[in-house]
């Protein structure tokens, strides 16, 4: 499969105001291969356009193009971590949408189910 990149799909400006989250995760090298393959939308149900660039995943809504998470990635042979996560957005409007849900929960969620657990 081929890598998705920032090219691929219409994106927004990133914010310059981004908030800070408490997301981190550590992912074997399969997974991290997986990961850094990113997710091209196919439907309008796929909410996310998600690729990974200079150490960084993006995950930017599909219909807008607006970005809303940034993580930063290290990783060495045997392992990957996330280890800073920014949600960009404001103070003033920081829901995920989801009820109940926080913004690292839906981060996990996102690689889950759509770098993670996709049939290929």
């Amino acid at each position: 499969m081929q890598q998705v990149t920032a090219a691929m799909w219409k994106t927004e400006p990133i914010a310059e105001q981004k908030q800070a989250l408490a997301f981190t995760a550590s992912y074997s090298p399969y997974q991290f291969e997986k990961i850094k393959q990113g997710f091209l939308p196919q439907e309008m149900e796929d909410k996310w356009f998600i690729y990974f660039q200079d150490d960084q995943l993006y995950f930017h809504r599909s219909w807008t193009g607006s970005c809303i998470y940034i993580l930063k990635f290290i990783y060495t042979e045997t392992q990957a971590q996330a280890v800073h996560s920014w949600w960009c957005g404001d103070r003033d409007s920081a829901d995920t949408g989801i009820p109940g849900m926080s913004h690292e929960e839906l981060i996990s969620m996102l690689i889950e189910s759509f770098l993670l657990n996709r049939n290929d």
